[in-house]
């Protein structure tokens, strides 16, 4: 619900500090719009990351139009790709920038993106061990997909009902069989003031 300034803002305030927190040579994916692109990618380059000029294209298969005889069907979204230093190497060859998948069919979040994609991103940027930070984590889905691919996750969000949405799927997926051997490390309920949870998944040794 935050309007352009406030997200800018609070973007001019997140990333210096991602720059800060995670390990050199990681990879980092972060969707925004067209009007976005340019002052994200601005503030990235400022903190230190380095930025493709390129965004990725996430295309969607289908769109919904409220005006379909004066505007074109929007089917995409654009996701920022960067590196801390000179990235590691993907763990996948011949892979093009555009990733096709049909968007989620029940959404629980205006901004949620298919747990597929952002496996996808994550088998091709780490490895079972690694810990996948979100810091606007929605309504969980790269939590869930961490997990999943036996990697460790830490999400954080401002929303109270975003924060119990991910709490709720992460712990439904860390029941599931294919979760079998996580250890859950950290906090178990949200913060009372704040509501940003920080919750961090490892797989057991």
């Amino acid at each position: 619900d935050d309007n352009f300034e406030d997200i800018e803002l609070l973007l001019q305030q997140t990333i210096p500090q991602l720059y800060r927190v995670v390990a050199p040579g990681c990879h980092m994916y972060m969707f925004c719009s067209m009007l976005q692109f340019h002052i994200m990618h601005e503030a990235c380059k400022q903190s230190g990351f380095r930025v493709d000029d390129q965004a990725l294209i996430w295309t969607k298969g289908k769109g919904i139009n409220q005006s379909p005889l004066t505007r074109h069907t929007h089917t995409y979204e654009i996701c920022l790709f960067a590196t801390k230093g000179i990235g590691k190497s993907f763990l996948r060859t011949s892979m093009t920038d555009i990733f096709q998948y049909p968007p989620p069919s029940n959404k629980r979040h205006i901004a949620e993106k298919p747990t597929a994609l952002l496996a996808e991103f994550i088998t091709l940027s780490s490895v079972p061990g690694d810990i996948v930070l979100d810091c606007f984590c929605g309504s969980g889905s790269t939590l869930v997909a961490a997990l999943q691919l036996g990697r460790g996750c830490i999400g954080f969000d401002k929303n109270p009902y975003c924060v119990e949405l991910s709490v709720a799927r992460c712990a439904e997926t860390l029941a599931s069989p294919v979760c079998s051997g996580i250890e859950q490390i950290g906090d178990t309920e949200p913060l009372e003031e704040t509501h940003d949870t920080p919750r961090i998944y490892k797989r057991g040794l």
